[in-house]
This record gives structure tokens, sequence and C-alpha cells, in this order.
């Protein structure tokens, strides 16, 4: 399993639904996600099943808003997410893609500030979760690919995506200031 880069078709499609209890191949499939992010956590917000070229509604996302400066990662996978709610007040993050340049392209997104997400789990529970700041934009963000868009869509100047580099020295000369 790895991930697919812009131009695959999975990444510009809407996902279909799961079906719960889940199937041998969606645990499977969660489970080969679940080793790509371990590989690559200082690096991920979240990962969708698309990303890895599948078609289907499931994405694991990050939970920075639980974790400590010194903590392993937290990662809730969610099955069939759908957003319930979104506020209309807007903040704005840096945004980049495993599927886009391999991760390193980033861009400010501009994003509802709270977010209120139901999913199903692994074991067919639902669950509901509100996310503020960040955390809605990584739901937002793994979301957005369940339904075939890339966060590319919301930058309007193509001058405005930045390397890794390029990004983290704008980041830290506007902490400077």
């Amino acid at each position: 399993m790895k991930i697919v880069q812009y131009g695959h078709p999975a990444l510009e499609r809407v996902a279909i639904p799961v079906k719960l209890p889940l199937p041998d191949e969606d645990k499977d499939l969660i489970k080969g996600m679940m080793r790509i992010l371990s590989k690559r956590s200082k690096s991920s917000a979240g990962l969708a099943a698309p990303q890895v070229g599948v078609s289907k509604r499931v994405c694991i996302v990050r939970r920075f808003d639980l974790e400590d400066n010194d903590s392993i990662p937290i990662w809730d996978i969610l099955i069939n997410p759908k957003i319930l709610e979104k506020s209309d007040t807007l903040s704005v993050e840096w945004e980049g893609c495993l599927s886009i340049n391999n991760g390193e392209l980033w861009g400010e997104v501009a994003r509802p500030d709270f977010v209120k997400v139901e999913y199903y789990d692994e074991s067919g529970n639902i669950h509901k979760v509100e996310a503020f700041g960040f955390q809605a934009h990584v739901y937002q963000h793994e979301i957005d690919h369940l339904d075939g868009i890339l966060f590319l869509r919301y930058i309007s100047d193509p001058s405005k995506l930045y390397t890794t580099e390029e990004m983290l020295k704008k980041i830290s000369k506007k902490n400077s200031e």
C-alpha cells in the first residue's frame, strides 16, 4: 500500500460508504493506513482511503487536541464521517497533503473554525466530536478527501503555494515580528 499522488482518479471521486460491520478487506485497509501513518507520524495530521487509491469513506485523523508535546500520536479512525455543523467564523491554517508533492507543498487555507463531526468507529459505534481551530481544519481536510476535494481548491493564487522550507521560513519570520 502506498500514497497516491495528485492526478490519481481516487482523489477526484466521491468515495463510497463502508458497510458495517467492517468486512476483513476494510479492516486490512485501516491496518495498512495505520502502518503508513506510523512511519510518517511526525509529518502527518491524517490520511484518507482515497489517498491510498481506495475510494471508500474511511479516514484517520490525528487528535492534536488530545496530545501533549511529548506524547505519541493519538489517532481516530473515522468510518462514514459527516460534518453535522460548521461555524460561520473562519480561521486560516497552513495545510499540506501527502498526496500533493509527497506532502512538500503548503498553503494557507481558510475554513470554518468549528465543526461537529459524526462518524462510526471500527466496532460500529457512533461518535460525535466537536473540534476548533487547527483540529477543525484536520477533520475538514480529511473529509474533503472523501468528497474528491483537495486543499488546492481553496488556494486561489498558485503563487501562494510554498515548499516546506519556504513555509517554515514564513512562519519563523511571522513569529519573530
